[in-house]
């Protein structure tokens, strides 16, 4: 079939020996009729393939303890032209394999999911990707790409233009991404399986340093329970990515705390005068330059407790935007949102956040999530402040303007 350009198949036995140019494959719960090593053989005649879509369809790799590995993975490996590879699969050692087989220097979309068997595992807060994948992670998942110069990803070099990386830790999603938006190449790797996941983040996080252990990360999107997160994991990424990192999108049900703790830099004293490495943790979280926070509060359904941040976070979060402004790292922008229907006092609840917060950031905003998302379209009022039109009432317009004539005099 030499005019067959796309092809899609569900549960059925291929057979693709005979197909020649096509450009997007499409394999959704099929068997092989022969092994990969057979199939390898034949791919030259897919050089035109630029789409692989395979879900549930990798039979045809070795099974549990047959993967290949070492220097066989890498005589066996196939060339493809792909621009775009996603694979969806309840077999880890299937998807491993699979990475070890392909090389994809021109991929721009690389998209792995794991479907976690039943039953799900016990505790979810000791999960990772890299206890899943083991070695995978650090050793092979960009193997990928293998035969090209070290730092290139995609075919392009990544270490050159600094992306957008994600960590999501919600309902049955458990994820990380990068992408680098200057090419439009993204890779993700996620699981999946019907449970809470809240107590997963730092894991994730954890899943994120060690999978994209060199890339530049200039905005850092994280969704999820941040409770779990210690002080000390948030330092460990600020630490990594601080050349880059400007911007921080953070949502879920809290304050983030622990993340503010970490900006400000001084949960890392006091340092003994010979301890070099905590010094030079101390340095980098010294040149780390956040300019953008946005942070989304998503409200449980049973919340009943007065709009975030409560008065105690809302002066840690002051002194910590005190600290920056006087050390010459002063935030630009910093938008916080919340559900409006879910808290009674959100009106208080803006007036103190303004209040506390406006002397120390150039764009300050207290929004209802639930009306109004989209910030390029808030007027400007006040001390840099983006308000929805709906909210804006002669008490807060007044109480904005008397706040700028104070800052005007001081």
């Amino acid at each position: 079939m030499p005019n067959l350009r796309s092809l899609k198949l569900r549960g059925l036995l291929v057979s693709l020996e005979h197909v020649a140019g096509l450009g997007h494959l499409d394999l959704d719960h099929c068997l092989w009729s022969l092994p990969f090593r057979s199939i390898s053989h034949i791919v030259p005649m897919w050089l035109r393939l630029w789409e692989l879509h395979l879900k549930h369809s990798l039979n045809c790799f070795p099974g549990p303890g047959q993967q290949l590995t070492g220097e066989s993975a890498v005589q066996s490996r196939v060339l493809l032209m792909l621009r775009t590879l996603q694979v969806e699969d309840h077999n880890v050692e299937n998807i491993a394999a699979l990475i070890y087989s392909l090389e994809l220097p021109f991929a721009r979309t690389v998209d792995i999911l794991y479907k976690v068997p039943c039953p799900a595992p016990a505790d979810e807060a000791h999960y990772s990707l890299r206890s899943v994948f083991g070695g995978l992670a650090e050793r092979n998942l960009l193997a990928v790409f293998k035969g090209l110069p070290t730092g290139m990803l995609f075919g392009i070099w990544f270490h050159l233009h600094p992306g957008t990386a994600s960590v999501t830790v919600h309902n049955n999603e458990y994820a990380v991404r990068y992408e680098d938006e200057a090419h439009s190449a993204t890779l993700r790797i996620a699981t999946a399986f019907d449970r809470d996941w809240s107590r997963a983040l730092p894991s994730a996080l954890q899943d994120l340093i060690e999978f994209f252990p060199r890339v530049r990360i200039s905005t850092l999107v994280v969704r999820g329970d941040p409770y779990h997160v210690s002080i000390a994991l948030w330092e460990d990424i600020f630490v990594k990515w601080c050349r880059d990192l400007e911007t921080l999108r953070l949502t879920g049900n809290g304050s983030w705390l622990a993340a503010w703790r970490a900006l400000s830099g001084r949960h890392t004293l006091p340092i003994e005068a010979d301890d070099q490495q905590a010094h030079e943790r101390a340095r980098a979280l010294g040149r780390l330059r956040i300019k953008k926070v946005y942070i989304q509060h998503v409200s449980r359904p049973d919340d009943n407790f007065p709009a975030p941040p409560d008065e105690r976070v809302l002066e840690e979060i002051r002194a910590v935007l005190s600290h920056l402004s006087k050390s010459g790292r002063r935030l630009q922008e910093l938008r916080w949102e919340v559900q409006r229907s879910r808290h009674l006092d959100f009106d208080d609840a803006r007036r103190r956040f303004m209040k506390a917060l406006s002397p120390y950031v150039d764009r300050l905003s207290y929004e209802d999530s639930e009306s109004w998302n989209d910030p390029a379209r808030l007027p400007v009022i006040g001390h840099g402040t983006k308000v929805p039109p709906s909210r804006l009432d002669a008490t807060m317009l007044h109480e904005e303007l008397m706040e700028l004539r104070r800052l005007l005099r001081a």
